[in-house]
């Protein structure tokens, strides 16, 4: 078989926020052929993992998470694993030139000769989004919360994973309990592959007064 393409890391949106950014250093290079995952390889599974890097006010990546899955668990660990050990920035500074942490978003796309990026992005499976109806915001909550369910080969959730905290760990838990229970294992790709992850994005909702 001829050898694997991985597309390149796609470079953050420009404009998307006001906030300084950190430049990365030779990001062709953060991943290879190589670096795919041998399950993965085998299944012939593909597609493209969003991520949010956490750089700090020396360059070093501290933190890796999942914004978008690729369907497969392996490439999304991978992705952030490969990422924490050899991405490099320049740090983001502020209006005075300091250094200071920020966060970097992109994504990487995993593919076989023949793919096309459309293609695999038409394959991606849907976030699902969740509402929790409570009397009031819980303390500390800055954010609806990203999960991650994975699922078992039988289709059932087995395990969740907070990707974004809401900023308050017992809402994640509550969130996490509620995405396990609703969520359901992504339906078969056209290419017979069945997606054994998916992302839950869990906002609150809090009644007004009347």
């Amino acid at each position: 078989m001829s050898v694997i393409l991985a597309t390149a890391l796609a470079a953050q949106d420009a404009g998307a926020s006001a906030e300084p950014k950190p430049t990365p250093i030779t990001p062709l290079r953060w991943l290879s052929d190589d670096d795919y995952p041998t399950k993965a390889f085998a299944q012939h599974a593909n597609g493209t993992t969003g991520f949010l890097l956490r750089v700090d006010a020396t360059g070093k990546v501290t933190d890796c998470r999942v914004a978008a899955t690729s369907g497969f668990i392996e490439l999304d660990q991978t992705t952030c694993g490969v990422l924490l050990a050899r991405s490099k920035f320049q740090p983001a500074r502020d209006a005075s030139g300091v250094a200071i942490v920020s966060i970097y978003k992109g994504s990487f796309t995993w593919k076989f000769p023949g793919d096309s990026d459309k293609r695999i992005k038409e394959m991606q499976p849907e976030p699902l989004g969740i509402e929790l109806n409570l009397k009031k915001i819980p303390t500390g909550y800055e954010r609806p919360a990203l999960l991650r369910v994975h699922f078992t080969t039988e289709g059932k959730p087995d395990s969740c994973r907070a990707e974004v905290s809401s900023g308050s760990v017992p809402l994640d838990k509550v969130a996490c309990d509620q995405a396990m229970a609703q969520a359901v294992r992504p339906d078969p790709r056209p290419d017979g592959l069945r997606p054994d992850t998916r992302m839950v994005l869990v906002s609150v909702d809090v009644p007004k007064a009347p």
